[in-house]
């Protein structure tokens, strides 16, 4: 049987630094949110640990594929996953109402990224909101599918308000030949 997870998540010392920062959260917002959601803790390690962490949880699982979803718009660590195997599939994320989003992710799936990872309930934005429709216009022109994370979140920050599936409907009317995958109903 071939096995292929499909949501797993690069989580990474320097990515949750740089996620902190980029969100303005301090390490005390972080760890009262950790305790009021009652998350157990765990060890973040470096990229390269995080790697044969990885490596070997697909071997221990007879893991054939992975596709691994950014927290961050840091294109690096996750380019430079892609390479180390063909087992690792990686997908992109930009905050779409960033000045400079689109270019960001033209960049990352002209690079070899094989997908969208779409966070409206942490970056506060609505997908049918038409600072959007950019990223749809590059998902259909790279044929690549579109993950939206709607529902819960457990994250520091979040708001679900931003996390209606509903507002995902004329998008995908207006996007027919995009591939909509919605993550965590």
């Amino acid at each position: 049987m071939r096995i292929v997870d499909a949501h797993l998540h690069l989580v990474t010392s320097e990515m949750v630094e740089e996620m902190r920062k980029d969100r303005g959260l301090r390490e005390k917002e972080i760890r009262e949110a950790r305790k009021r959601l009652r998350l157990p803790e765990f060890e973040l390690f470096d990229f390269h640990t995080t790697v044969k962490k990885w490596v070997s949880e697909f071997e221990r699982y007879h893991i054939q594929k992975g596709i691994f979803l950014p927290f961050s718009h840091n294109l690096k660590e996750m380019l430079t996953l892609i390479k180390l195997s063909d087992r690792f599939i990686g997908f992109t994320t930009v905050d779409p109402t960033r000045e400079g989003a689109s270019e960001l992710l033209e960049k990352g799936l002209k690079a070899g990224l094989k997908g969208i990872k779409l966070y409206p309930v942490n970056r506060f934005f609505h997908v049918n909101d038409p600072g959007a429709d950019r990223v749809y216009e590059l998902a259909e022109k790279y044929k690549v599918p579109v993950m939206i994370h709607f529902g819960l979140n457990i994250g520091p920050g979040s708001n679900l308000l931003y996390g209606n599936p509903l507002d995902l409907h004329p998008v995908a009317l207006k996007y027919p030949q995009v591939n909509f995958i919605i993550a965590h109903i």
